[in-house]
Parts: structure tokens; sequence; C-alpha cells
């Protein structure tokens, strides 16, 4: 079965951001911190153009062509990755609204009398969730490649806004990455002890109508037990559940043959790029 990785996620992180280092302590009390995202109008991302956001997706893009990750586990990490790019900059976006809310129930605190310099936020979610995501999977992962990126991204911020700032920026992006990370930990792709579990092998049933290993390397099924994963949106499988599919068929007049037929026709004249 050839499958295509999951760009969607990478177009989603775009299209979302529009455009000594102090430790600084995030919690939920709304004395000290406005967790409803009252903007800071003078603070607005739309100062700043996406290139953050094009850089990090460009290098989890080449990290997923050189690391031999199946479509599912790719899936999860432009997925986590695009949620926590999104949600370090919302509180400067006025037209939008927490995803991360609407998808938990839960908020995520900042500091309402910040300015924060959004492109230094955005860098370090970006840099926190890649590393914490890819730290589970048994490949070998660049991370000299994603240090580079965050510390050659903040060298450039370095005249572009004060020390205080960037420090309180980079606090804010961390602690935005902890919360998604914390968050994806609990959709069933790990054990108990943090490694990453691994489906049971599906075993193909048999029969003309059912999948099996397709040439020319004849993997084996990948992604058997997402279904048991669980999904961002909360009964997303019942809310958009597809139309049924057309009964199994070699009658070249049938719907199925015709729908089969349609697809392997592109598929022959398609271009390596």
């Amino acid at each position: 079965m050839k499958t295509n990785r999951p760009m969607n996620f990478l177009l989603f992180g775009f299209l979302l951001f529009n455009y000594s280092c102090e430790k600084q302590t995030f919690d939920s009390d709304e004395n000290n911190f406005d967790t409803d995202y009252k903007y800071i109008v003078h603070s607005h991302t739309k100062k700043h153009n996406a290139e953050v956001a094009t850089q990090w997706f460009n290098l989890l893009t080449d990290l997923a062509k050189v690391t031999p990750y199946n479509p599912p586990q790719s899936t999860r990490i432009f997925a986590y990755s695009s949620l926590a790019l999104y949600e370090s900059v919302v509180p400067g976006m006025p037209s939008y609204q927490s995803m991360y809310k609407y998808l938990t129930g839960n908020k995520i605190a900042y500091e309402s009398n910040n300015t924060y310099y959004w492109p230094a936020v955005a860098n370090a979610a970006m840099a926190s969730i890649s590393t914490s995501i890819l730290s589970h999977y048994p490949q070998p992962v660049n991370y000299t490649a994603i240090n580079a990126l965050e510390a050659n991204l903040n060298t450039q911020y370095q005249s572009q806004a004060t020390q205080e700032q960037l420090s309180k920026s980079i606090a804010f992006g961390k602690h935005v990455a902890d919360v998604i990370y914390n968050w994806s930990m609990t959709d069933g792709t790990l054990n108990n002890n943090g490694t990453l579990y691994f489906c049971p092998p599906y075993t193909p049933v048999g029969g003309p109508e059912n999948w099996v290993p397709t040439p020319p390397f004849f993997f084996p099924a990948a992604g058997a037990c997402q279904g048991d994963l669980r999904t961002f949106v909360t009964d997303i499988v019942n809310l958009a559940f597809p139309p049924t599919v057309p009964a199994y068929s070699t009658d070249t007049n049938s719907d199925f043959y015709k729908m089969n037929s349609e697809i392997y026709q592109l598929t022959q004249n398609l271009t390596p790029t």
C-alpha cells in the first residue's frame, strides 16, 4: 500500500502562523495570568513573517525523508508540532482562538502584561516539541540540526528584541511545548514507561477484496492499531464518517471497479515531482 506523507499538517502550520535566561513560572492563577487571551494589541503576530514556521517545517520534512518513520508516526510528529506552533502565537492573534482549549477544555496560561517577541516564542516551541516528540522514536534523530536551527534563529533575534523580552518569549514557547507534549503522552502511542508502543503485526486475511502487502518492498501494514488511539477531536470518527464504500466487484460496470480504475489511471501518469 502506497501512502503519501501527511503534508496537510505542514500546510496547517503555515496557515495558522500569519503574521542570562531567567526561568519563568507559568500557572493558571487568574490573579497573575490572563488565561482567556485578552490580546496585547501592540504585540500582534502580523508584524512578523512566517519564516520561523517555514524553516522549522522544512527541517521536519527533511528529517521525515531521511528517517524511516512510517506514515502514522510522521502524522503524529507534524500534528503536535503544528498545534504547539499555533498555541505559542495565538495570544498575539486577536482574530483566532485557542485550539487546545477547544480540544481539551483546558487553557494554556500566559503573562498578559508581557510583550512577547513572537518569532522567538515560536522558535522555542518548535525546538522543544520536536525534540520531545522525536525522543520516543527508535530511529536516530538528527538533534544537531534541530539545535542548530534553534540557535541560529535565536542569534538573529538578539538584534530585534531585548534580552529580557527574548528570555520571557523563550520561556513561554517552551511552556506551551511542554503542555502540548504532556497532552500527546495521553493518546495511546506510548507505553506506561514512555517507550513507543508497537502494534501487534497485522495478518492479512486473504481474498481479493482485502489488503495485502504490495511491491516493491512488501512492507507490513502501517498503523493497524491507529483506531485504538485517542483522536484530536472527540468522536471524530462518527462526526466525519465517510460514505459507505461500494461493494467489492470485478464487474467493469460496477461502482467499485470504476472508482478504482479512475485512481489507477491517474497513477499511470505521475511525475517524480
